[in-house]
């Protein structure tokens, strides 16, 4: 997800999260978008990590898979680990097959990594409309995850 502007990667987050995935009633585009934003957060943690610009990564292209394995690398967390291998699956499944009957599958698996990692007690629903609510929850917990890591693994500046 490449800025326009000078918003940060959390504001930008939020904002999908608030403006722009509410309105999208259609999952397999829902999970594009989720997917893009989060890509967007992996970055912005990676940045942080290395205690670079925010945007030093916004126009290198990195493999969804490699910029997972790197920017999460030492962080104990499988549940979110698994959970956006889950959503880089479904989303590879979107994007180069015509129809792909496991989307959901791979989606539910995204939600119930996250409501693992956030103990809860994993639910797929079986109304589309539903799923798509869980998904949203999902973006939702896996965003904040992924900041949360970003904030807290600064290093803080020694004066």
């Amino acid at each position: 997800m490449n800025a326009d502007n000078d918003e940060s990667a959390i504001i930008r987050w939020l904002r999908f999260s608030e403006e722009s995935l509410t309105k999208i009633d259609d999952i397999e585009l829902a999970a594009l978008k989720i997917h893009i934003v989060l890509e967007d957060a992996l970055k912005f943690l990676l940045s942080k990590r290395l205690i670079t610009n925010e945007d030093t990564f916004d126009d290198l292209r990195f493999e969804f898979s490699k910029l997972l394995e790197i920017a999460l690398a030492g962080i104990n967390n499988p549940h979110l680990l698994g959970a956006l291998r889950a959503l880089n699956n479904a989303r590879n499944s979107i994007s180069h097959r015509i129809n792909s009957s496991a989307v959901s599958q791979k989606l539910e698996v995204f939600v119930r990594e996250i409501a693992y990692m956030q103990g809860e007690k994993p639910h797929w629903p079986s109304e589309l409309s539903d799923q798509i609510k869980s998904l949203r929850k999902a973006f939702y917990d896996a965003g904040y995850a992924i900041f949360d890591f970003a904030i807290n693994s600064t290093p803080k500046n020694s004066a």
